[in-house]
C-alpha cells in the first residue's frame, strides 16, 4: 500500500466515488476477507464480493495474502492506497484550467493552478513507480499567487530518459530568434514574462540528467487544426521555420532557419491530434541532445493549449542559462500562429527567410533595422510602409517588443500580399544579428514570396552582410 494515489481514469474514479465501494476501500485499510468486511458493513457476502471484484479490477485493492482453510482458499485483500486524489485528466476539456483565467490573484487561478499540479505530479509520479524510481521531493517558497503561477513547474523533476519524451518539449534551435547563449541570456522572472507576453513560461528545472523549461500558451482552433499547424512540415512552414517531417515515429524532421541555419532530428512519439515528440542532436556545435515535445489539450470555446517543453540531457550546469534563455523568442512566433489559426488556417502559404550579422551591438542593430525599413519608433495599431529603398510591404504593427534578449515588431501585412512579417534582432553567442520573415498566406502565396525573396535577400546583404 502506498500513501496517496491519483486517479487519472474515468472509470476508476466512477467506481471509487461509489458510496458503498469508497465504504468498502476504507474497511480495507487493513487487510482483510470478503466475509470480515461484510460483517463490518452490514452486507450479504455476495454483495460485498460484487464490488470488490469492481474495486480488483480498477486496481483499488488488491490480494495481500491467501490463506488454505480445509480445500478453500480465503483471499485477504487491501487497497492500493491509504488515500485518494482525483487527477483533473477525469474531466477532460472540463478540467480546471489556469491558463482560462485571466486574474492571476484570484481564488479561481489559485485552484486551477493546484489542479494542474496534482494531474502533472500524478502524472510523473506513476511514471517513477513504473520504472521503479524514486520521484525527487521539490520544495519551494512563495511570497505571492504570482510566484505560484512562475515556478509551479519546478515540481517536474526527471526520473530518466524515456520518462522525459512522455512529457517532453518543443526546442528552441539556432534560428531567426535564438536565445542568448551560456553566459549571455538575461534573467526576466517567470510571472513577468507569462503577464508581458501572455504565453505561460515557467522557470527551469534541473536534476542530474536534465535542464528544461516549460511554456504554454492558448490558441484559436481544434485539435486537428493545432496539430496540422504545429506538427506537420507545411503547417509549421506557415509559422515558424521552413520545416519537413516524416509523420511516424522514426521518422526524419528538418528544419531550415535561412541564412544557412538547419537541424534535424528524429521523431520518437507521434500521437495525432496531441502529442509530438522528437530529438535532435549536433543542434548547435558540442550542445548536449536536445529532446521535443508539443502537446495540444483541447478547451472550451474553440480554442486549445500548447504545451512546449525544452530539454537538454547534460550533467554540465553552463547550459542552465541557454535552457532559461529558451523561451525568449517565442512569444512573437506564438503570435504568428495565433494570426495563422485564426485567419489563414489550412490556406496555402509561402515564407521568406533572411538574416545576417552586425558587427556592433543589438541596439545598434536595432536601430539601422527599423530606420531603413521605415519602423522606427512603430506603436501598436499604426499604419506602416516601407521606406524608400526597403523592399515593398505595407501594414499595421501588431507587436513591438523589446528586452535584453531580442527586439522584434511583427506587421499584419496587406501589401505585397496577406501575411505577417516579423523582423528583428537578436545576440547569437557573441555575435549580433538581424532577421526578417515574412509569412504569406492565400492561394498567390508562392507568387508574392517569389518575387519578395530576392528583394529581401538584396537587402540584408546590404545592410547586414555575412
Amino acid at each position: 500500500m502506498i500513501d496517496l494515489e491519483v486517479i487519472s481514469d474515468a472509470a476508476t474514479a466512477a467506481v471509487a466515488l461509489d458510496p458503498v465501494r469508497s465504504r468498502l476501500l476504507a474497511e480495507l485499510m487493513k487487510p482483510a476477507s470478503a466475509a470480515t468486511v461484510a460483517s463490518r458493513v452490514g452486507l450479504a457476502r455476495q454483495k460485498v464480493n460484487y464490488h470488490l471484484h469492481a474495486l480488483e479490477h480498477h486496481k483499488l485493492v488488491s490480494v495481500s495474502e491467501e490463506r488454505l482453510w480445509g480445500g478453500l482458499t480465503e483471499r485477504l485483500l487491501v487497497a492500493s492506497a491509504a488515500s485518494y486524489v482525483v487527477s483533473p485528466n477525469v474531466l477532460g476539456p472540463l478540467a480546471a484550467d489556469p491558463a482560462r483565467t485571466a486574474d492571476r490573484l484570484s481564488a479561481s487561478y489559485l485552484i486551477a493552478l493546484g489542479s494542474r499540479m496534482v494531474r502533472e505530479v500524478g502524472d510523473l509520479w506513476r511514471s517513477a513507480r513504473k520504472a521503479g524510481k524514486r520521484l525527487g521531493d521539490a520544495v519551494a517558497r512563495y511570497g505571492n499567487p504570482v510566484q505560484v503561477a512562475g515556478r509551479s513547474r519546478r515540481v517536474h523533476t526527471r526520473t530518466h530518459r524515456s520518462d522525459h519524451q512522455t512529457r517532453g518539449a518543443v526546442s528552441r534551435r539556432n534560428h531567426a530568434w535564438r536565445p542568448a547563449a551560456p553566459g549571455r541570456a538575461g534573467r526576466t522572472s517567470s510571472a513577468e514574462r507569462h503577464d508581458r507576453e501572455g504565453v505561460a513560461t515557467h522557470a527551469n528545472q534541473t536534476d542530474s540528467k536534465c535542464r528544461w523549461v516549460e511554456m504554454e500558451f492558448l490558441v484559436p482552433g481544434t485539435p486537428e487544426q493545432v496539430w496540422h499547424a504545429i506538427a506537420t512540415g507545411p503547417g509549421m512552414s506557415s509559422w515558424f521555420a521552413g520545416t519537413t517531417v516524416e509523420e511516424r515515429v522514426g521518422g526524419a524532421i528538418h528544419f531550415d532557419f535561412g541564412g544557412g541555419v538547419t537541424s534535424s532530428g528524429k521523431v520518437t512519439e507521434w500521437q495525432p491530434p496531441h502529442r509530438l515528440v522528437y530529438e535532435e542532436s549536433g543542434w548547435s556545435g558540442e550542445a548536449p541532445p536536445l529532446a521535443t515535445e508539443m502537446v495540444v489539450t483541447a478547451r472550451s470555446g474553440g480554442k486549445c493549449v500548447v504545451r512546449m517543453v525544452h530539454s537538454l540531457f547534460t550533467t554540465d550546469d553552463q547550459w542552465d542559462d541557454q535552457v532559461e534563455g529558451f523561451e525568449a523568442g517565442w512569444p512573437a512566433f506564438v503570435e504568428v500562429l495565433r494570426i495563422y489559426l485564426g485567419h489563414f488556417a489550412r490556406s496555402k502559404a509561402a515564407a521568406v527567410r533572411v538574416s545576417g550579422p552586425y558587427p556592433g551591438s543589438e541596439a545598434e542593430a536595432w536601430k539601422v533595422l527599423t530606420n531603413t525599413l521605415g519602423l522606427s519608433g512603430a506603436n501598436v495599431e499604426e499604419r506602416r510602409v516601407a521606406q524608400d529603398g526597403a523592399p515593398m510591404f505595407a501594414g499595421t504593427i501588431d507587436r513591438v517588443h523589446q528586452d535584453h534578449n531580442c527586439r522584434d515588431v511583427m506587421i499584419r501585412l496587406d501589401q505585397p500580399g496577406p501575411g505577417v512579417a516579423l523582423v528583428g534582432t537578436y545576440r547569437w553567442g557573441d555575435q549580433t544579428r538581424a532577421a526578417v520573415s515574412l509569412f504569406f498566406y492565400g492561394d498567390a502565396a508562392s507568387g508574392v514570396a517569389a518575387q519578395a525573396e530576392p528583394q529581401w535577400t538584396k537587402w540584408i546583404e546590404t545592410h547586414f552582410p555575412g
